[in-house]
């Protein structure tokens, strides 16, 4: 069990260092095309070229999303890579690792709805609320972009600060909790084709399975 886990974790890393290095900006990118479409729904403006392209690059997640599962979150967001290097990192300098409580764990995890329900509102009024946290990630994907670090002075920044300091001792808690594309795919993902695990009476509580995909 242990050694198939392992190649899991092998494979998983291999391809979420690829999506990194060629699809960066694919979780921001995602965003705004959501928000494009409903955008365009609201104000009754469709541009068939920009809902063709906004689809195409949604579908990219979505389908294989409804197939397979939440498949993106755990392989091939670079935001979630992003907390999975600093949780490594604070397993093996901090040495301090503890779960959130299953009752707590429950409850944040309907955040993410709340977030996404928030920025369609946001949207919908044409309200500027700045740069979110993933935006700040994105832009500081090419090294030139370190030579200013005003971005991270926006609310963004510091709540993209805060992922970061959270991600030494628990794992993934923007993607459980605050993430608005993560909340989508939470939605679809019970359509999904293919068996997902489910603890019963017999688990011994291992948490291996969590281990191998946190999401």
């Amino acid at each position: 069990m242990k050694e198939k886990i392992s190649t899991t974790l092998i494979i998983r890393r291999i391809i979420q260092v690829i999506a990194f290095i060629l699809i960066p900006g694919l979780f921001a990118s995602s965003l705004n095309a959501i928000q494009s479409i409903i955008m365009m729904l609201v104000n009754m403006q469709l541009n068939a070229s920009q809902l063709l392209g906004d689809l195409l690059l949604l579908a990219v997640t979505i389908i294989p999303t409804i197939i397979f599962g939440r498949y993106f979150c755990g392989y091939f967001c670079s935001f979630g890579l992003m907390q999975d290097v600093f949780s490594t990192i604070g397993k093996y300098t901090i040495k301090f690792k503890k779960r959130i409580p299953k009752s707590i764990d429950h409850i944040l995890k309907y955040m993410k709805y709340v977030v996404l329900g928030g920025l369609i509102v946001l949207w919908v009024f044409h309200i500027d609320y700045g740069k979110g946290p993933w935006e700040v990630f994105a832009n500081y994907l090419s090294l030139s972009s370190w030579k200013d670090l005003s971005s991270f002075m926006t609310w963004g920044g510091f709540v993209l600060i805060l992922v970061i300091i959270s991600s030494l001792f628990y794992e993934r808690v923007f993607c459980r909790y605050l993430c608005p594309m993560g909340a989508i795919y939470a939605l679809l993902s019970p359509m999904h084709f293919f068996k997902k695990y489910k603890p019963t009476e017999k688990c011994r509580s291992c948490k291996l399975c969590s281990m191998t995909c946190p999401m």
